[in-house]
């Protein structure tokens, strides 16, 4: 119930079944689906991140140090969600929901796959967003105009040069 324009939580629990969690500040929200159907929506807060699934609230690791004090974007990419947080620090991942949150690393690529090349690559970089298309995640560079795009069926590393392709600035598109 309002109480002069502000929520009165005193007996929230009793009239709707339900806890009210105070996180802090919010500096962005995601979901994140599982290969069984299972929808997770993450919060990504000043005191951490968490996850709401099934009527449940959790708590999800981060790694030890870092805490969330600018907006990130949510990213899922197959069974796992990059967590990008600007140009300034590194994309997070987060593949189980025990472990929690790790930096993104080289993973292995399939070379056996034309499109993938076993050397020259790099982790991909700080961005503040990224856009999971065509089982490769494109991601935008801080310059504005270039755009890297991953291996194929691996989301967290990309060829140098020739996954990296800039977008014309002038008037003859």
């Amino acid at each position: 119930p309002l109480n002069n324009g502000s929520i009165d939580s005193t007996n929230w629990e009793e009239l709707t079944g339900h806890k009210i969690f105070g996180l802090g500040t919010i500096y962005g929200v995601g979901s994140f689906n599982d290969p069984n159907g299972n929808e997770t929506i993450l919060v990504a807060t000043n005191s951490g991140l968490y996850g709401s699934s099934n009527g449940g609230f959790f708590s999800i690791p981060i790694p030890t140090g870092e805490a969330f004090t600018e907006d990130v974007e949510f990213v899922q990419a197959f069974h796992e969600v990059l967590v990008f947080r600007g140009f300034n620090k590194r994309p997070l991942i987060l593949r189980d929901m025990v472990e929690g949150l790790v930096y993104v690393d080289q993973r292995e690529t399939d070379t056996s796959l034309e499109e993938n090349e076993s050397d020259g690559t790099s982790a991909i970089p700080n961005a503040k967003t990224g856009i999971f298309y065509q089982n490769r995640m494109l991601i935008p560079v801080e310059s504005g105009d270039e755009v890297i795009v991953s291996d194929f069926l691996n989301p967290t590393r990309y060829q140098n040069i020739l996954s990296e392709f800039r977008i014309n600035t002038g008037t003859s598109d």
